[in-house]
């Protein structure tokens, strides 16, 4: 999944090719955590800019692979486009968060997704409607 970034890039952009490309995985945006403390835990409005975090003269590209970690992934928003992703998945009739699996690939958590599994263990046990 290759998305080209301008400054009027969504971050719902991210989702719905995110949510295209692995239908059973979700991302949530959220500010990032600066010098160890979040500022805001509650998730970004989907509207919101690329301008709003990267400097307006920055355009790229952005790519997930399926073979990526999940937590590498996550990383990538941070250190690209500055904003924290949470990447979830679908379990059943709920969305979990991948917390206790980060060392899954993108495919590895889309196909738990796919089949409905729940690998998430003792570690967390949030649920996410």
């Amino acid at each position: 999944m290759t998305i080209p970034v301008s400054p009027t890039t969504t971050l719902q952009v991210f989702i719905d090719s995110f949510t295209e490309e692995f239908p059973y995985l979700k991302l949530i945006f959220f500010m990032p955590i600066l010098k160890g403390i979040s500022t805001d835990d509650r998730p970004l409005d989907t509207r919101r800019l690329v301008n709003d975090f990267v400097s307006p003269s920055k355009h790229l590209f952005f790519t997930v692979h399926p073979w990526e970690k999940t937590k590498d992934v996550e990383c990538k928003f941070i250190h690209k486009i500055k904003v924290r992703a949470e990447i979830l998945r679908k379990y059943k009739d709920r969305w979990i968060v991948t917390l206790g699996s980060d060392e899954l690939t993108i495919y590895e958590q889309n196909e738990l997704g796919k089949e409905g599994a729940d690998i998430s263990g003792s570690i967390s046990n949030r649920f996410i409607q």
